[in-house]
């Protein structure tokens, strides 16, 4: 059984605010994000989303292999889209550049 987007949705708002403050649990926040991306169809429009904001998570856990990896998925979901979520796309991008710079 799927959740209804509009939760996943304001869901994902809640948690990408806790994860602007830079002051969170990261280890707290994966099983809820892998949760989910379980619950999504495979193909909606929120799973690139969830995979930015599971490659953010590991990437501050040091995780930066992983990260590079959900990131990736983020951006090929992200332009295979119809149309291309582009602003997703931008927030994918600006991430796999911090974890490149970081290392």
């Amino acid at each position: 059984m799927s959740a209804e987007p509009q939760d996943v949705s304001t869901t994902l708002d809640a948690i990408e605010e806790v994860l602007d403050q830079r002051h969170v649990d990261a280890d707290a926040l994966l099983p809820k994000l892998a949760t989910l991306l379980l619950s999504l169809q495979g193909d909606s429009p929120l799973r690139p989303r969830v995979h930015r904001l599971l490659g953010v998570l590991q990437s501050r856990l040091n995780l930066y292999r992983d990260a590079l990896r959900e990131l990736g998925e983020a951006e090929t979901l992200a332009e295979r889209a119809k149309p291309p979520n582009y602003r997703e796309l931008a927030k994918v991008r600006r991430e796999t550049a911090a974890i490149h710079a970081a290392r």
